[in-house]
């Protein structure tokens, strides 16, 4: 895809894709507060835009037989140090690899100091494009004692964003039943430049967010590489499929037909609806999912 054919089609590249989110996030400081301080709201807007500092994104190595690791984005406010990711799908090890970077970085300390001074607060945010926990948005963690609630360590706290969840919402009650947040989570999404300007009318911070999208989406050599992103989650979507039928097969092996039903039926309809976004032929789509198209086309209006 050229960056004509993108114009033609009235489309951009979404900020889930990590290039586009990293240089947002980067490039509109307004954008990046209105995001964290949705997510935490006892962090000041008025902080992030002040206090910000970007970190080198390569985490340090604590011997030669480590292997390196890189994250999407690190940001410092004060002495609270933010790691955000992008997770544009699920699979088995994502959290665990999402928690190691945390714990990574958590680590850092003693290494660069020699001595833990027990000041700097660790704090992961995951932007997840799928739907795992429940129809929340956004879901806390923190490491808690399961008898009495006691929280181990108020410097440790992971969050995760559901976009699909925000996505749903629009969908299903309108623009304007989102708050600001929730429209700033949206933009992320989108790839529709029409969509677009719907959720950035009237506020300055999702305009300029909005043009710097389209800004960024002129970029030839992104343009390519997206293209090839699009590939890869396209192969991952296959490969969610083919979980989900072995995942029904050990359903009815260990007895728990409903529950695992039920769940099949929801990941059946995000695959379905996220590959029709990739304008996937439907009779591909029955194949890959071994579902016949009268099912298809339901989920894909679901």
């Amino acid at each position: 895809m050229t960056k004509e054919e993108l114009q033609k089609q009235g489309m951009i590249i979404p900020g889930t894709f990590d290039p586009v989110f990293k240089m947002l996030l980067i490039k509109e400081r307004a954008f990046l507060a209105e995001i964290v301080h949705g997510i935490i709201p006892e962090i000041p807007k008025e902080l992030i835009l002040e206090k910000s500092v970007f970190r080198n994104q390569e985490l340090s190595i604590s011997n030669i037989h480590e292997k390196k690791m890189r994250v999407d984005l690190i940001v410092d406010i004060e002495s609270m140090r933010i790691n955000i990711e992008m997770n544009p799908v699920y699979y088995k090890g994502l959290f665990e690899r999402n928690q190691a970077y945390q714990g990574k970085l958590f680590a850092e300390q003693y290494l660069e100091g020699g001595e833990y001074s027990g000041g700097l607060k660790v704090i992961q945010i995951n932007f997840d494009c799928f739907t795992y926990f429940d129809e929340r948005i956004v879901v806390k963690f923190q490491i808690v004692d399961q008898e009495r609630g006691m929280i181990e360590s108020e410097n440790y706290e992971k969050y995760h964003v559901s976009l699909a969840n925000v996505r749903k919402k629009y969908y299903n009650e309108g623009i304007q039943k989102l708050t600001r947040f929730e429209k700033c989570l949206l933009l992320l999404t989108m790839e529709r430049k029409e969509e677009i300007e719907k959720i950035s009318e009237g506020d300055d911070t999702l305009k300029e967010a909005k043009e710097r999208l389209e800004e960024i989406s002129r970029d030839e050599k992104l343009i390519g590489v997206y293209d090839g992103e699009k590939h890869d989650r396209m192969v991952q979507m296959m490969k969610d499929a083919y979980s989900r039928e072995k995942g029904m097969e050990e359903g009815r092996k260990e007895g728990r037909k409903e529950g695992r039903k039920e769940g099949i039926k929801e990941r059946d309809r995000e695959i379905v609806q996220e590959m029709r976004k990739q304008n996937i032929e439907l009779s591909t789509i029955c194949k890959i999912m071994k579902l016949p198209l009268e099912e298809v086309e339901r989920l894909s209006n679901n």
